[in-house]
């Protein structure tokens, strides 16, 4: 059986009423929406992980047609809910730190609200325990919006992702989960993050998927590029509409792990041959996304020395972007000098220059760091980067080398 998956124009200008007209083309090729949340609850949920302007988030225009189409239709009450990024949480200015911020400050909220659906800010509700046969979540705290609501509306907007190669449908759903479910599992050996990912389907599949691609975002999720889209596609199976989304991107959705590893577990359609796509054709509309690059390699930043290599895919992501805000601001001049450790059986020179920043448990860990490590802190030199990841990096980098 072939899954539809539909893409509709809102034209590159995108007006005000292009992009409802859109989202409505988009899930009419798809469902029949009335008989989807006729006297029903339904929940929406956007990506807002941060308090980061559209692309970076869900256009705000795109979840307000959502929730006015859905009441249109008769749902008895329309939600939009959503849980921060745990890097958000923890490193982002205080202003900033919770959902409701990164709500207000996108302009969600206001846009929500005006169409006529409350805001559900999942940090500041309740968390239900779940079982779940996962390959890697066994048990999962789930806000308690997404248990409970008839109809899940699913939100994402087309971007990059340097651990995943996208975020779209089966990403979002990350956010359901509390922050201490969002922790576990986020490293990426043997794409066990997209593994985590693809469980999340077993605990509450979208009953249909809507992605704001109007301008989509390349390089990064959250300090890429915009490319200009002007699209909007809709889909009831979320692996199927990831599939379609990253051919539109110039990716072949086999390469993307969750994608791949969905199909693979009969979760979803991640075969294109086997995905009817109405509307605009894939063709017509694709664009080739600059991939991520999370390589850490000395020639980029002027005074760094580094020494073995990442954990895993996560390790280099959170330190690449950590050194590409430090470089932004100006700290790879050449004038300085940075050493980075990355594993236990690295052995610097013990005359390693300037700053010695040690990313990673392993790392901490090692002869040479145990054995060094109170004399650089004698001289103000060391900064250990003590989980694994290292998310704090990414957005105190220039804090951290400086202080």
């Amino acid at each position: 059986m072939e899954e539809r998956v539909s893409i509709a124009r809102t034209g590159l200008q995108a007006s005000e009423k292009a992009v409802p007209a859109a989202v409505a083309s988009a899930i009419e090729a798809v469902c029949d929406l009335g008989a989807l949340v006729r006297g029903k609850s339904v929940l929406v949920k956007p990506n807002v992980f941060a308090p980061i302007k559209p692309p970076g988030t869900t256009d705000p225009r795109v979840a307000a047609a959502v929730v006015r189409l859905a009441l249109d239709a008769g749902a008895k009450k329309v939600a939009v809910g959503e849980g921060r990024s745990v890097s958000t949480a923890m490193y982002r200015s205080v202003e900033h730190r919770t959902t409701r911020a990164c709500a207000e400050f996108t302009g969600l909220k206001a846009a929500v609200e005006r169409a006529g659906a409350d805001c559900i800010f999942f940090d500041e509700g309740d968390w239900l325990p779940a079982d779940v046969d996962g390959q890697v979540l066994r048990r999962a705290q789930v806000a308690r919006a997404v248990l409970e609501c008839d109809v899940l509306i699913n939100v994402p907007v087309m971007k990059n992702h340097s651990l995943t190669l996208v975020t779209l449908c089966l990403k979002n759903l990350h956010g359901i989960l509390s922050d201490e479910c969002k922790v576990f599992g986020h490293c990426y050996r043997d794409a066990q993050l997209s593994r985590k990912l693809v469980d999340i389907l077993l605990i509450r599949k979208p009953d249909l998927n809507i992605v704001d691609a109007i301008r989509g975002m390349e390089g990064d999720h959250a300090s890429g590029d915009t490319v200009e889209m002007g699209l909007v596609i809709a889909g009831t199976d979320a692996v199927a509409a990831d599939a379609v989304c990253s051919a539109l991107m110039g990716f072949e959705p086999g390469e993307i792990d969750t994608t791949r590893i969905a199909h693979e577990r009969g979760l979803g359609v991640g075969d294109l041959t086997r995905i009817s796509v109405v509307g605009t054709p894939i063709r017509d509309a694709a664009r080739d996304f600059r991939r991520p690059d999370i390589a850490v390699r000395e020639q980029d930043f002027p005074g760094l020395r580094v020494f073995g290599k990442p954990h895993c895919r996560s390790c280099e992501y959170y330190i690449r972007r950590g050194l590409d805000a430090a470089k932004d601001r100006g700290y790879f001049d050449g004038s300085r000098s940075f050493a980075l450790v990355l594993d236990g059986s690295s052995h610097p020179p013990d005359d390693v220059p300037g700053k010695v920043i040690v990313a990673g448990d392993d790392a901490l860990n090692g002869d040479w760091v145990k054995r060094i490590r109170p004399a650089l802190e004698r001289e103000g030199r060391f900064v250990a980067l003590e989980s694994q990841p290292p998310m704090e990096f990414r957005l105190r980098a220039p804090h951290l080398l400086t202080e």
